[in-house]
């Protein structure tokens, strides 16, 4: 299997030249890589990456061997097993160096050969998974090579029994290098496709997103990838709460935002979903934190409390008013604060939308709650529109999962959880009744690159309302 990308970098041929054949300088910057030993040009190490639906993890060895010095080519043969399993990975790398006006672009050709549980996967997953690796090793070497003091660390550590320094800081595992790096996939294209921009933006300064810590959600995530950066309204209880707390889970950094503070959140933000400006701080949260923003999923609502057209006709005004701010306008507005850094990052917007959005009738959903969630529809379709092809957009579409969601009237809407759950049960073909944690797993599904051919979908976990 061939698979083709390219990245540029912002230093002269001869420098980058010597950068990327110091091995342990730059081994760090590839996210999951650890490596262990160093004969000569030949490497041993362990790698862990996230494939599909599952986690490898290989011990092995890679030779790098100049091929034309002049061109600057060279070839990365490797080879590595599974350190659980009988699977075997081998590539062939060809790397060539093309020199630019403002820098070096870096054309990387690899023949891949995968036995064991990672072949089940066909081209499509693999190429993404080895242009997201990429997109981060480009991002993470654009930080190395700009910290103060790194340009003048020239020429590769080659020699015979060199030492190989662990370096604890110097690569910060995910996005990062904002504008330092552009890579261009050329999987699918070939030569000449077009060059996107990754993390586009001022130059990544120190401090801009801090080193990792041993307890620190900004490490290598139990996934084997770099940790994204996550952000969740109405994350303090409910669904919310348990979408962040999976993807905490997962290692990834979470900010969320609520009228009180998340327990699951890595960064809280407090204050009202209405509020443009506790989106934009909330996104500078995350930015501050993590590099960026990788996954968004506007969560936070309100129910109406069956809300029908026998309601006095101010309180019928006044509820109906602040269903759709806070669960159409908040959406609205999150997404209008994150676009810019979803873009930078190409990645993906999972919403939370209801059986209401598609049924009518004993779901106790009234008429302002109906709305919201059939207007959320639209915002969906639309945003998945307008971001594609660099934002996916999506949405899961529960049927009854028993929270402590609220009316408008802040009255809680489940007050008989066991009756609630009789009548959900009752109402849907499967008898089904989804815990919020079990519904977390579509958010991830989502926000995976398993699902990396969707946008504008609505995974309805409603027990088959559908076909009621």
């Amino acid at each position: 299997m061939r698979l083709e990308n390219a990245f540029e970098v912002p230093v002269s041929v001869k420098e980058a030249w010597d950068i990327l054949l110091d091995v342990p300088r730059i081994a760090p910057c590839l996210p999951g890589t650890v490596l262990d030993g160093q004969d000569g040009d030949a490497y041993t190490g362990r790698v862990k990456i996230k494939i599909g639906s599952i986690t490898a993890s290989y011990t092995g060895t890679a030779t790098v061997t100049v091929t034309d010095e002049a061109a600057h080519t060279a070839r990365i043969t490797a080879s590595g097993k599974e350190q659980r399993g009988a699977g075997r990975a081998s590539a062939e790398v060809e790397m060539r160096l093309v020199p630019l006006d403002d820098g070096t672009r870096v054309e990387v050709a690899t023949e891949l050969s995968i036995t064991g549980k990672a072949a089940q996967f066909g081209r499509g997953i693999l190429a993404d998974v080895s242009s997201r690796l990429i997109d981060q090793f480009a991002a993470n070497l654009a930080k190395e090579i700009t910290a103060p003091g790194n340009r003048a660390r020239r020429g590769p550590a080659r020699r015979a029994g060199a030492e190989v320094h662990r370096r604890s800081g110097g690569c910060v595992r995910g996005g990062g290098g904002a504008g330092a790096v552009r890579r261009a996939r050329r999987g699918h294209g070939g030569p000449g496709a077009h060059v996107r921009p990754d993390r586009r933006g001022p130059p990544v300064r120190p401090g801009d997103r801090p080193a990792a810590g041993p307890s620190d959600p900004r490490q290598v995530t139990a996934n084997g990838g770099a940790p994204r950066s996550v952000l969740v309204t109405g994350s303090a209880s409910g669904i919310g709460a348990a979408v962040a707390q999976a993807f905490a889970a997962c290692g990834d950094h979470v900010v969320g935002v609520d009228l009180t503070p998340s327990p699951a959140a890595h960064v809280s933000v407090t204050g009202d979903v209405r509020d443009p400006d506790v989106h934009e701080r909330a996104v500078r949260a995350a930015r501050e934190a993590a590099g960026g923003l990788d996954v968004l999923v506007p969560n936070a609502g309100v129910h109406d409390g069956e809300l029908g057209l026998d309601t006095d006709p101010a309180e019928l005004a006044e509820r109906t008013r602040r269903v759709l701010e806070v669960d159409v306008l908040g959406y609205v507005l999150a997404l209008r604060a994150g676009a810019a850094e979803l873009v930078r990052a190409r990645g993906c917007v999972v919403m939370t939308l209801s059986d209401a959005a598609h049924f009518v009738g004993d779901n106790h959903a009234g008429i302002a709650y109906t709305a919201a969630k059939h207007a959320l529809v639209g915002v969906l379709r639309w945003a998945a529109n307008r971001l594609a092809p660099d934002v996916r957009v999506n949405g899961v579409a529960p049927g009854g999962i028993l929270t402590g969601l609220r009316a408008a009237t802040g009255d809680e809407v489940f007050t008989d959880p066991t009756a609630a759950a009789a009548d959900v049960a009752a109402l849907n073909p499967l008898g089904s009744v989804l815990e919020a944690a079990e519904l977390a797993e579509s958010y991830l599904f989502l926000a995976s690159p398993a699902a990396r051919g969707m946008t504008g979908e609505l995974l309805r976990a409603d027990g088959g309302l559908s076909v009621r």
